[in-house]
């Protein structure tokens, strides 16, 4: 799997992911010190901040399962998008045997065809083999 595959895989799901820890509290912190020259002044400053949005409509858990199901029919999508291009791949090499098989029995019928003109054209030039027959094998019009 190339990394064109992986990131058309994992896309989705980080938005499926996305949206679950949407539905869970939020919480940042901030922390800062000063000191000056003296030992005596010193600042220090805390702060947090914790936030959670209550899901009384099921805005976030619906939002959760259509991220869900868009990551799931992307999935499905790219397993198509591979399988379609493995079956041309199978189709193409399949079509590609079948022709070197009727190349190879062409090529066979010349070689015969060759040698069969081949036999009557030393028949005829012993006596054997009338004019007819080397007419028929094509050698004379």
């Amino acid at each position: 799997m190339n990394d064109t595959h992986r990131a058309l895989k994992f896309i989705p799901l980080a938005l499926a992911r996305q949206s679950r820890a949407d539905l869970y509290p939020s919480v940042t912190g901030t922390a800062s010190s000063n000191r000056s020259g003296n030992r005596s002044a010193t600042t220090n400053s805390h702060s947090a901040t914790a936030s959670w949005e209550l899901d009384l409509w099921g805005k976030l858990r619906h939002t959760l399962e259509e991220n869900r199901a868009s990551a799931q029919a992307s999935e499905a999508e790219l397993a198509n998008i591979t399988l379609s291009a493995q079956s041309t791949l199978a189709q193409d090499y399949f079509q590609l045997r079948v022709m070197d098989q009727q190349l190879a029995l062409y090529q066979q019928s010349i070689t015969a065809y060759e040698r069969y003109v081949r036999i009557i054209g030393i028949k005829y030039q012993a006596g054997s083999e009338g004019r007819d027959r080397r007419r028929q094998s094509g050698l004379l019009s």
